[in-house]
């Protein structure tokens, strides 16, 4: 006679006999004995935790020709008949492969005939989430009004894909994990009768692996069995298994933890050598982080450990993770943890999975405590309540890992009402660019004496122009046969001269009549400025074109209303311009000198050093002049 498996060997055969849902089978229990036997069940749960066998023994206890209580005598011709397959009236219908409309119509023919020799036609749908929506629907009426002589019953790992017009008319019982130790208790049991010999913590490795399954768990122990004889070291089941080795795995968390970047790699690739794949060691990492951290929280909120967390994890892992979490806190394993998870993302996109592993492993011996909100506001009080004293309000950016910043742009700074001898004074804040300090002008009340915009005069240019000149746009181009140097005739006026002063005005003036043109006249560079024109350039051909057409005519009138004259204004298409200063340039470098100036009179202020030295890794980002209150 051929082997029988363990699981099917050992299949229950009476209510008492499924391990860890005793809730379901009392219920099965009551409902025979009282004979409220329902026409429907619907049996969920993950695989290999009863829901078949339960369904046989139900099947079986409603037949049976002797029970005895609530459960089936077994020995019967009924209860022979239906262990066996061979009853004609107890139907186990697969629906992964009878999952068409027809085999639903053939099912409701069926059920018209009374049993030949039980007392109920009973109908096990397995995996009953294969059924098509069509069949589901087609047996809708049926399982809601079935004839007195039927029972279904429907057993799926997945309800969520069953309809709930099904799944309203079934009695649902969830079959729930089997708890660990008692996955464990029944393996003992079993062992001793086969004279199998295997330690505990062998059987804690072989429960923990079926994941609540005692069916995975049977079959592994067949696996053993044929792998060892009949008995197994520890370390043989962990190679059947593949179950990274303790020692193994507590030295690749101990270098974690301690931030040991070599021993970490170390510890990596001997997992490899011992044949464990990328998936085995980040699921063996992502369980390590989890175990350790509900250990570091339990211990730090109770002072102890509750005895059900020993049935999930070993003593002598929980005496590891005493041992480390002295060294490490809660909010760099959160870190870690996520790492992981996304480690995970990545190996399933990435075609190397190694280099994204080693990449992650550095990244985990880098990760640093986070600073809370408590310690940060108590440390921004202490600096508040010092002596120290500062009018420049700061943006200081912490550099270091473990300090969240939420952006420069959106950063609040640290500010302070009280004036530094070593803070920008009034004189200082003269020499602002021009573009700021016309800001501070337009921002004045209105009604104050002081003038909301620039009025210039004739009289105040340098050099005016006749009034007998017309505006005119004129791209020079050399004239046939004559050779001139790109420069010729070019004298640029540098930034600080009276010529470009005189252009920043006029740019400026036209910035606020139509903000487009003087958009375009902040990217030219001033070549020239005689007594009858004005010679530019552009350092990008595309803004010359901007200036044709209308916006020739716009400019036209905005200069004549400026100047009070007529003047003539030539883009030159071929100067040199790649090394001369256009308008915004100028601006962006007086403001860069400004803020670096800022920045070094900040630097030597007593209270910007205490608050650099509170945060290290900071640096500053930007200065504020801050108006005392009055």
């Amino acid at each position: 006679m051929s082997y029988v498996v363990l699981a099917r060997r050992l299949r229950p055969t009476q209510f008492d006999d499924l391990v860890g849902q005793e809730t379901i089978a009392q219920i099965l229990k009551n409902a025979i004995l009282t004979d409220r036997v329902s026409h429907a069940f619907l049996f969920t749960g993950s695989r290999g935790v009863g829901k078949t066998s339960a369904a046989r023994i139900l099947t079986k206890a409603v037949n049976c020709l002797d029970p005895r209580g609530a459960d089936p005598c077994e020995a019967c011709q009924n209860c022979i008949d239906i262990t066996n397959n061979a009853s004609p009236d107890v139907f186990e219908i697969d629906a992964a492969s009878n999952r068409g409309i027809d085999n639903i119509r053939e099912l409701r023919e069926n059920i018209k005939y009374v049993p030949a020799n039980c007392r109920y036609k009973v109908y096990v749908i397995d995996e009953a989430h294969m059924l098509t929506l069509e069949s589901f629907n087609a047996l809708l009426k049926t399982l809601e009004e079935p004839p007195a002589h039927v029972k279904f019953i429907l057993a799926t790992t997945d309800p969520h894909k069953i309809p709930q017009t099904i799944i309203s008319r079934c009695q649902r019982y969830d079959f729930v994990r089997i708890p660990l130790v008692k996955i464990v208790d029944y393996l003992e049991k079993v062992t001793r009768n086969e004279n199998i010999q295997l330690s505990r913590k062998a059987l804690e490795m072989v429960a923990r692996h079926a994941i609540g399954g005692m069916r995975d768990a049977l079959t592994t122990i067949d696996q053993i069995v044929s792998f060892t004889g009949k008995s197994a070291s520890d370390e043989e089941i962990r190679q059947i298994l593949g179950i990274v080795d303790s020692q193994i795995r507590f030295g690749l968390l101990n270098a974690l933890v301690e931030k040991n970047s070599t021993e970490a790699m170390n510890q990596f690739f001997e997992m490899q050598q011992h044949g464990h794949d990328y998936q085995d060691i980040l699921s063996e990492l992502l369980q390590t982080v989890k175990n350790l951290s509900l250990v570091h929280t339990l211990i730090q909120s109770t002072g102890a450990i509750p005895p059900t967390l020993f049935q999930e994890i070993g003593q002598e892992d929980i005496e590891q993770y005493r041992q480390l979490i002295s060294q490490i806190s809660i909010d760099e394993l959160q870190q870690m943890f996520h790492i992981l998870l996304e480690l995970e993302e990545r190996i399933k996109r990435s075609n190397h999975a190694q280099i994204c592993f080693e990449m992650a492993l550095l990244q985990l011996t880098s990760v640093q405590p986070l600073v809370g909100i408590t310690e940060l506001l108590e440390q921004i009080q202490t600096i508040k309540e010092d002596d120290g004293t500062s009018g420049t309000a700061l943006k200081i950016k912490k550099s270091s890992p473990g300090f969240q910043n939420s952006g420069e742009s959106n950063s609040e700074p640290f500010t302070s009402n009280r004036q530094s001898p070593h803070s920008p004074t009034r004189e200082q804040e003269k020499s602002l660019p021009h573009n700021e300090k016309r800001k501070e002008s337009n921002s004045k009340e209105p009604g104050s004496n002081q003038e909301q915009g620039p009025s210039y005069k004739a009289s105040d240019a340098n050099s005016l122009i006749e009034p007998d000149a017309s505006l005119t746009i004129v791209r020079n181009q050399k004239p046939a046969g004559e050779e001139q140097s790109p420069a010729s005739g070019i004298n640029s006026p540098i930034p600080s001269s009276p010529s470009f002063q005189e252009w920043e005005t006029f740019v400026e003036h036209v910035q606020q009549i139509s903000p487009r043109i003087g958009s375009v006249l902040k990217n030219a560079v001033l070549l020239e400025r005689n007594e009858d024109r004005v010679q530019i350039a552009f350092k990008e051909s595309q803004f010359a074109k901007m200036l044709s057409g209308e916006q020739a005519n716009s400019l036209n009138e905005i200069a004549r209303n400026f100047y009070g004259k007529s003047v003539r204004i030539v883009i030159q298409e071929d100067a040199p311009a790649s090394e001369m200063v256009t308008m915004t340039e100028n601006q962006q470098r007086l403001l860069n000198d400004e803020r670096e100036r800022r920045r070094q009179i900040a630097e030597q202020d007593e209270q910007t050093q205490k608050i650099l030295k509170t945060f290290p890794g900071s640096k500053i980002i930007d200065i504020q002049i801050q108006e005392p209150k009055i």
